[in-house]
């Protein structure tokens, strides 16, 4: 005759029920991808600093689940990056930069996770070239800050160019990605634009006040 088993303990079955609800949650967390609660905490961050509502003209992805993508806003002559955090907003994180005429570059406020050559995540410094000349199809940036100079391609995001940069690894095999890679005060840069054609765009440099 076959023995039955004892009855789980109560808690057993409650912990196994809330383990299932967290898993649950977190399928449909990601299905929606939480834009509604990201673009909701972007614009109370824009009301926090008192800062007109902006057009957003890129969301980008971050690889952070908790502070899933950087929005980045463009209003008259001034433009915003947030990194919201839905579930704390005293950890979301948002940049005001004043604009001059013509394109400018912004660093995002958060490293940005991107794929290597085996498809592990990378850390890197991310950075928006704004107002690119209309028949710009291609974008370079050199950056210069404490490490060294950098070069990147520009990836086309909505109306951004989108540049991703990392220092290489130091005698202990870390990255340290420090201040100097956030700060406008503490780069430089050139920007190049490139038509389909491949012929450099000439173009007024624009600049972050």
């Amino acid at each position: 005759m076959k023995k039955k088993r004892a009855p789980q303990p109560y808690w057993v079955k409650f912990l196994r029920n809330l383990a299932a609800a967290f898993l649950l949650l977190a399928i449909v967390w990601n299905v929606l991808d939480i834009s509604l609660t990201t673009t909701a905490e972007f614009r109370r961050l824009e009301r926090q600093s008192l800062s007109p509502p902006s057009e957003i003209a890129a969301a980008v992805p971050t690889g952070d689940p908790f502070a899933p993508k950087v929005l980045i806003g463009l209003g008259q002559g001034w433009a915003v990056a947030g990194a919201p955090y839905p579930l704390s907003s005293t950890l979301s994180d948002l940049n005001i930069y004043p604009l001059s005429d013509g394109p400018a570059l912004i660093p995002l406020p958060q490293t940005v996770a991107r794929p290597d050559n085996a498809g592990h995540p990378q850390f890197h410094a991310a950075y928006a070239a704004l107002r690119p000349p209309p028949d710009a199809s291609r974008a370079v940036l050199t950056l210069h800050n404490e490490d060294r100079d950098f070069m990147a391609e520009g990836i086309r995001e909505g109306a951004v160019f989108l540049f991703y940069a990392r220092p290489d690894h130091d005698s202990a095999g870390r990255v340290s990605i420090g201040r100097s890679w956030f700060q406008p005060e503490l780069f430089t840069y050139e920007l190049a634009f490139f038509d389909e054609n491949g012929a450099a765009i000439p173009y007024r440099k624009g600049a972050v006040s």
